[in-house]
């Protein structure tokens, strides 16, 4: 954490793909079951709407997008950005220095479940599209509440009291 004036730092988060690809495998197969006997059939087995190691170019893919997607989306509060990696997707944000250290937690949170709905949103469009719209549901969820989450640690908006 590089600290740029005595108000704010720049803070990493980072998510690897293995961590990634784990999280979106157990999503895709909790989904899977949730979906039931309404979709196996012998054209569309359940084996195929989990997403499993064969599909790492899809996911890569995907993530990659989601991160720019997420970029342009948390740009007001961006720190300069890491080198692009293939394995790591990094987002750097200027919060404010002083802060419970849950919200960083919160954060970080939000914005795995937003990169794991993200990809489960691309992998279920054409295969179940009601799943892949409350995928893409969840994924604007977390990117809303990440921004509100960091909207509320630079003390949100003050108004005057004089009305006249």
């Amino acid at each position: 954490m590089n600290t740029v004036n005595s108000a704010f730092q720049e803070v990493l988060f980072s998510y690897t793909f293995d961590a990634l690809m784990t999280s979106i495998h157990a999503e895709s197969a909790y989904v899977a079951v949730s979906v039931g006997s309404a979709v196996p059939s012998a054209d569309k087995p359940l084996s195929a709407i989990i997403i499993t190691d064969d599909e790492a170019s899809f996911v890569r893919a995907a993530l990659s997008k989601a991160h720019t997607a997420m970029l342009t989306r948390l740009s007001a509060y961006l720190a300069n950005q890491p080198a692009a990696d293939e394995d790591v997707y990094a987002i750097q944000l200027f919060l404010p220095e002083r802060r419970k250290a849950e919200y960083d937690t919160l954060i970080m949170k939000e914005l795995q479940r937003a990169f794991v709905a993200y990809v489960l949103a691309r992998w279920y469009e054409h295969k179940l599209p009601e799943v892949a719209l409350q995928q893409q549901n969840i994924y604007e969820e977390a990117v809303a509440n990440t921004m509100h989450n960091i909207f509320m640690l630079y003390g949100g908006m003050r108004r005057r009291d004089c009305y006249f």
